[in-house]
């Protein structure tokens, strides 16, 4: 039903996960498909409204009209045709409706006034109604709908009167001719009146409800407000969120990079697609980084025994005796990011680099305490995939490479070899165990997200959706 394109829209822009620049850190895109899944939404919505839905009396001079009530509306075929400025005009055509009432009428023959009352039924077999519909944004990036106005036609009219007095059916036939075309304008204004509150009441839960602040992880948040007003074509609607991330604390953040271009979205038939571009990722690790995120605090317990598995493998060889020196020397090992690390999205893969400074309180030989810096490289490369409702990364490559020290008494490639013998043993699994857990796609609105697919290419991760009532 073309009516459902608006509320379509601003669902898909609450399904899809501020702009520095010019580029937006998200795309959506909502298929024909999500349109017509949205569309069998809103009629959920609205035939309930229409039915048993309360006309007003009225009356004219010669008849009086109470208690009309619609008392079932059959859906026909519906549409939507996508139009310039934004604009949809949605439609229902052959729809079939039923109403009764009560009805009073009198009319003077010469000195006498002929009077009677009754019930009266009414059915239409073709209804069409027509909406217009624009989408845009507030001025704080949220979805909005402008109702337009509404147009519904009646025909295939047909109205039934019973009376307490069959002798005056004649007078019946004289009362249909007075109100059969008011009472057809009065079903059509109230079904056009009922669409427009429905319309203008969902579309504005939706703008009232949707968090431009959108809760993330880490106790971080992520900025979805609209970049510009959605677009449309014959098959899709197209919307541009900022994805700008920050500290929950902090919302006027700044960064001091700007969003490169996020790519075209892939052509696909799913419901709602996503485009989540580097600049989302690294807004997330820039706020982690000033967030104090990346550094941790190693005790003596943990350092020996670390030491411990690392002296235990043989890949640590010939050195070994030169590390079982200072096996027990350290006593905190510090660890934390240099700068914020960076993300690159690639075909297939996202590698992410870092310089990590290790700041170790050692005890020398001479008993005395010193603290020295290690600076390391760390390059992790990896591969998100979706599973079980949850979207997960596997570590495909992991490296930690030592490019400076103050440690005189060791070189810099053995400290590499301490390096990579804590990694298996110590780095890695603790890595595995946070990506490989995996993060649940959440309800929103009430449904639930199926089908999911995800792919990985230059500058952007693309997730694929369809979604069902959860």
């Amino acid at each position: 039903m073309k009516i459902a394109t608006a509320s379509a829209a601003l669902l898909c822009i609450s399904f899809c996960i501020i702009c520095i620049g010019q580029n937006p850190g998200l795309k959506c895109r909502l298929h024909s498909r999500g349109l017509r899944f949205a569309k069998d939404q809103l009629l959920k919505w609205l035939r309930p409204k229409l039915e048993n839905l309360k006309i007003p009396n009225f009356s004219g001079s010669n008849y009086e009209i109470k208690n009309v009530n619609i008392d079932s509306f059959s859906l026909g075929s519906n549409s939507v045709e996508t139009r310039p400025s934004n604009r949809f005009k949605a439609s229902i055509d052959g729809a079939s409706v039923k109403v009764s009432g009560s009805w009073k009428a009198w009319k003077k023959i010469l000195f006498v006034t002929i009077r009677a009352s009754g019930t009266a039924s009414v059915s239409a077999s073709d209804v069409d109604l027509s909406q217009e519909i624009r989408l845009g944004k507030t001025s704080s990036g949220k979805p909005k709908a402008t109702i337009g106005d509404c147009k519904v036609s009646v025909r295939g009219f047909d109205v039934k009167l019973k009376g307490k007095n069959a002798f005056l059916s004649w007078v019946y036939n004289i009362v249909v001719n007075f109100f059969e075309d008011r009472i057809r304008k009065e079903i059509e204004k109230a079904i056009c009146k009922q669409t427009v509150k429905v319309l203008k009441d969902k579309s504005g839960d939706i703008t009232n409800d949707f968090n431009v602040n959108f809760p993330f992880i880490l106790n971080s948040k992520i900025n979805l407000g609209l970049t510009s007003s959605p677009s449309a074509t014959t098959s899709y609607i197209y919307m541009a969120a900022k994805g700008r991330c920050f500290g929950s604390k902090n919302p006027q953040q700044s960064f001091p990079f700007s969003p490169p271009l996020t790519p075209s979205l892939t052509s696909t038939t799913q419901m709602v697609r996503i485009s989540i571009g580097e600049y989302v990722m690294n807004t997330l690790l820039y706020t982690m980084w000033q967030d104090n995120r990346f550094t941790k605090s190693v005790g003596l317990r943990q350092v020996s025994q670390g030491l411990d598995k690392v002296f235990a493998s043989p890949s640590i060889g010939r050195a070994s005796s030169i590390f079982q020196t200072y096996r027990n020397r350290p006593k905190q090992v510090s660890i934390h990011a240099k700068d914020s690390p960076k993300a690159n999205f690639y075909t297939n893969r996202v590698v992410i680099t870092a310089v990590f400074l290790l700041d170790v309180n050692i005890i020398l030989p001479t008993r005395t305490l010193r603290g020295v810096t290690i600076t390391t490289n760390v390059r992790i490369e990896g591969k998100p995939y979706v599973s079980g409702g949850k979207l997960k990364a596997s570590i495909t490559d992991l490296s930690v490479v030592a490019t400076d020290s103050d440690i005189e008494a060791l070189s810099t490639s053995q400290i590499n070899s301490l390096i990579q013998g804590f990694l298996p043993t110590q780095i890695t699994p603790v890595l595995k165990g946070i990506v490989e857990a995996g993060f649940l796609i959440p309800e929103y609105f009430g449904y639930k997200a199926t089908g999911l697919s995800l792919v990985v290419k230059s500058n952007a991760i693309e997730i694929g959706s369809d979604f069902k009532e959860a």
